[in-house]
């Protein structure tokens, strides 16, 4: 019986030191993958335009933007131009035919976060917007962005896409 725990120990920690090699090596590859020599933008104080390619609704089907659908940021303004697929909740205008997510605001606040390597965020939160809560931007090096749509009286909404 000794002999059946010692082989079943040597098995386990050899399977272990394998999957640590693999997750090490697939770490690496991973981080390498997202370095580019494409400088992502500025957020603070510069103009960009992110630009939706795919939408991940929190209810109904992901799928591909069709269209062009984007968000215009300058430091004056933010132009919001994007599609909409959610549930409404209490206190929603669902009788409107106005898209939540097309909107013009002057009166917005945008608070960069420090990400990880090679990422790069910022929460806009516009002030004269009673639909939208939050819009939270992560620009990757390598140009492409993900953003995260928190509204009021809604369901969430994300988008991936690129940014320039």
């Amino acid at each position: 019986m000794k002999h059946v725990f010692k082989y079943a120990r040597k098995v386990s920690t050899s399977r272990v030191a394998i999957l640590l090699i693999v997750f090490v090596c697939s770490s690496c590859t991973l981080e390498h993958a997202h370095s580019s020599n494409t400088p992502a933008p500025v957020i603070n104080d510069s103009s960009w335009i992110f630009t939706a390619t795919y939408t991940v609704p929190q209810t109904g089907r992901s799928g591909p933007v069709n269209g062009n659908y984007t968000v215009t940021y300058t430091p004056a303004k933010l132009r919001v131009y994007l599609p909409y697929f959610g549930e409404a909740y209490g206190g929603a205008d669902v009788m409107s035919s106005d898209n939540p997510l097309d909107f013009t605001s002057t009166d917005f606040s945008g608070v960069p976060l420090r990400g990880k390597k090679g990422e790069h965020n910022i929460v806009i939160k516009p002030a004269d917007n009673a639909r939208v809560s939050s819009m939270s931007f992560t620009f990757y090096d390598n140009g492409n962005a993900h953003l995260d749509v928190i509204m009021n009286n809604r369901s969430g909404i994300s988008f991936n896409g690129n940014v320039r």
